[in-house]
Formats: structure tokens, sequence, C-alpha cells
């Protein structure tokens, strides 16, 4: 989006645990999230934005009546240590599939960024 140095700006970020390098997909949900998260990170330095500036975030999570305790507690535990003490609204949201049958966790974020 354009960028204007004296007004703030809405922007949405989206991210999945996909690396472009290796063009691979990790399997399991705490590979994906974690990367995914290492995704949104980098897209949001690109914007100038820090987790700070995240005002919304949802979660989509392929099966999630289906999955293990042990990877529910994952995905929180990760995304908790990456968000950090900035604490946005955060919606979890079972689906059932994303964009690649292979892909459990995509995360979606609204910052607001300072121009």
């Amino acid at each position: 989006p354009p960028r204007s140095t004296l007004f703030p700006y809405t922007t949405l970020f989206r991210s999945v645990g996909y690396d472009p390098i290796s063009k691979s997909i990790p399997q399991g949900l705490p590979a994906q999230v974690t990367l995914a998260l290492e995704n949104l990170s980098k897209c949001l330095q690109a914007a100038g934005a820090e987790k700070a500036d995240i005002v919304q975030v949802r979660h989509y999570v392929v099966g999630m009546s289906k999955l293990s305790q042990e990877d529910k507690q994952a995905r929180g535990k990760i995304y908790g240590e990456w968000i950090g003490n900035s604490k946005p609204p955060s919606t979890l949201i079972g689906v059932e599939s994303l964009a690649a049958p292979e892909l459990l966790y995509e995360i979606e974020a609204v910052a607001v960024v300072n121009g």
C-alpha cells in the first residue's frame, strides 16, 4: 500500500507455514505455526511495522476439533512467545482446508502502521 509520512494506515498481513526458499511446507502444526510467524515477522518488518502495531489477529487451523491436546498447547505457546507483551484481540477459527492440502495453519494480522 502507499505510505504516508503524515498519517497512519491499516494493512492486512497473511502468512502460512511455507518456506519460499526451499518451496516446502513442514509437517506438523507446531512447525507450520513457527514458520508462519517467522514469515509474518518479515512482512511486518518490510512494512515498517512491529508486533506492537498489530491490532487484530485471526488464526485459521485445519481440523481443529481433531487436534491433539499437545498440538493445541504448542500452537498457543509458540504464538504467545512470538507476540510477547503485545496482546491484540485474537480469534481462533477451525477450517476445513487452506490453499494447499498440506497447510494446517494460517495467520492473519491487521496492523496500524505509522507512515
